[in-house]
């Protein structure tokens, strides 16, 4: 029998064997939050890679770009990039599991794509100067936590997105 959130298949254990299983024994399981998968109007973004470094490849579907000076607090987490340059209306939806905190960046003379729509919706702003290789730096970062629901959209205004999301479980 199986408890939501317990995991019955601990028990007393010796030298790495199991001599006995139980409720008495029931541990709480914690799953962490995490970026699922992003698409715009259909079309699929990368799939989640894990953030290693303070920097990042970004658009690998059309260009080699990088992306440097992101919070430290990221690494560890996961990062999606898009296809090149989703349009004008196209709706952004980032599917996640919570609690996490998802940030969402745009490189310069790109970010009026995501700006307004962002703070509208309680999004809030880095002041770090995001660089991504070949275009302007500037503090085109905003962050929100989620702790329920499964996922979160944005539509695309004035501008194609150059951008991405990264993703960072809370606990």
């Amino acid at each position: 029998m199986m408890n939501e959130g317990f995991n019955i298949q601990c028990g007393l254990q010796f030298g790495g064997q199991c001599l006995a299983t139980g409720p008495e024994c029931e541990v709480p399981v914690k799953t962490c939050g995490a970026i699922l998968s992003a698409d715009t109007g259909g079309t699929q973004w990368q799939d989640p890679v894990e953030v290693t470094g303070n920097e990042i490849k970004a658009a690998p579907s059309c260009r080699d770009y990088t992306v440097k000076g992101y919070p430290e607090e990221i690494i560890g987490g996961q990062h999606v990039s898009g296809p090149c340059w989703p349009g004008v209306g196209q709706t952004w939806t980032i599917k996640y599991r919570p609690p996490v905190k998802l940030y969402i960046y745009s490189c310069g003379g790109y970010e009026s794509a995501v700006e307004r729509p962002l703070e509208a919706a309680g999004w809030q702003q880095h002041t770090e100067v995001i660089s991504y290789s070949g275009h302007a730096p500037g503090e085109w970062m905003w962050s929100k936590e989620f702790t329920e629901g499964d996922s979160t959209s944005v539509t695309i205004e004035n501008n194609q997105l150059v951008g991405g999301v990264f993703g960072k479980c809370v606990s």
